[in-house]
């Protein structure tokens, strides 16, 4: 399926703008001379450090790239002091238990599919002159990217924004750097939950503080918020979670009045738009805001990748590991599906690869049945497929020269 089809699919809240793809890939994009029927054929067939200057400023020096990482969270330290926030206020419990999910008895388990030759039948979509958006802001943020350059250094804190209306916008906050943890490997400056849902709102973790940039203004504005932040999530218009790397809670910025309190919520929490709330952690453990407590028979690791689980009323999706998923005994990383309300394992999509992102799979959407993820590639571009959990299709959506991608395509 290519992009022009994805027009008639209903866009959640968490996904905006359809067109802007369309007119951005029209600008210019560079494309192979496979086919479309490759790609098919491909997909029936298998069942993210350097400071890079704009604008005539003079890039920093290399430093090393971030080691892989790890699906356990590192020992946690001792926090800065501030307040404790309220108790958050729980959803609205049902008379009755929402309907679980239809499920075989047996999860679909899909077989590794071959990324790079998928990519290899798809046009690549690449940040191309991009204005600076302080002069030129966007009616509503489709993407936000750190753009990658054919044979250059890894830019971790230059950020891009793709507009509804096809063109791209350099991001010109200056100072922004990339995040660093406690030992010191830096990563990008924006992560998979730094664009809010309904595209106008960007939110960047920083050393100490916290910048929120207004993308139909092009206005930005920086928070103090103690400590090594690496990620942010969305809790709704006016609130943001941001936490740090192996910690098991995090910090609730109130962009209102600028407060920051202690949170009991955690990098691997999704905030639903009704209020309501899941946590779905590295011990399995999935606990919703009504007090509903299950474990999963998959931990998840979204909080490695500094972002969230995707959740709807029915499952959960996340990041894990699986044994035992061939003949030979062999374990995989990939996307795991599991009943939000059992913990049962419902589907698994192996995505580990060789190449130096094979461990960086980032969740972008969920609609009804078909998860949007972003894989790493060798070249350090990614590409965007759209899976069936239930049938299993796994369908290339576009590649894209970034490292990190905020947003959606779909």
């Amino acid at each position: 399926m290519r992009l022009e089809e994805l027009r008639e699919l209903p866009l959640p809240p968490t996904n905006v703008a359809e067109g802007a793809w369309d007119a951005a890939r029209r600008r210019r994009r560079r494309t192979t001379v496979a086919t479309v029927a490759v790609a098919a054929a491909l997909v029936g067939s298998t069942a993210v450090g350097v400071g890079i200057a704009r604008d005539g400023d003079n890039a920093p020096s290399p430093s090393p790239a971030p080691a892989p990482p790890s699906i356990a969270p590192t020992s946690p330290t001792t926090a800065p002091t501030l307040p404790t926030s309220p108790t958050s206020p729980t959803a609205p419990t049902s008379p009755t238990s929402p309907t679980a999910p239809t499920s075989p008895t047996s999860p679909t388990i899909n077989p590794l599919p071959h990324y790079e030759a998928l990519a290899r039948s798809m046009s690549t979509e690449a940040a191309t002159d991009p204005s600076n958006l302080s002069s030129d802001p966007v009616h509503r943020g489709v993407m936000a990217i750190v753009p990658t350059y054919d044979g250059g250094p890894r830019p971790w804190d230059v950020v891009d924004v793709l507009g509804d209306d096809g063109r791209w916008r350099y991001v010109d906050v200056p100072g922004l750097e990339p995040t660093h943890d406690e030992v010191g490997y830096q990563f990008y400056a924006i992560v998979p939950t730094s664009l809010r849902w309904d595209g106008t709102r960007l939110a960047l973790p920083q050393q100490d503080h916290v910048v929120v940039v207004d993308l139909t203004t092009g206005d930005y504005q920086s928070y103090d918020v103690p400590g090594p932040n690496v990620g942010v999530v969305w809790q709704d218009a006016s609130h943001v979670l941001v936490t740090e790397e192996g910690r098991p809670t995090g910090k609730l910025l109130d962009l209102d009045d600028g407060t920051v309190v202690l949170s009991e919520r955690s990098a691997n929490t999704a905030f639903l738009p009704d209020g309501s709330w899941l946590t779905w952690g590295y011990g399995g453990t999935l606990t919703s805001s009504d007090g509903t407590r299950v474990t999963a028979e998959v931990a998840n690791a979204t909080g490695d990748q500094r972002t969230s689980p995707l959740v709807d009323d029915a499952v959960a999706v996340g990041l894990g590991v699986i044994k035992n998923v061939d003949d030979q005994g062999n374990s995989q990383t990939g996307v795991a599906v599991v009943d939000r309300h059992s913990g049962k394992l419902l589907a698994f999509l192996p995505t580990r690869q060789p190449g130096p992102d094979s461990d960086s799979t980032y969740l972008l959407a969920l609609n009804d049945d078909r998860v949007t993820l972003a894989v790493g590639l060798e070249n350090g571009s990614r590409i965007v497929v759209r899976w069936d959990w239930r049938t299993g299709d796994v369908t290339p959506v576009e590649v894209v020269e970034a490292g990190m991608i905020s947003g959606s395509p779909e």
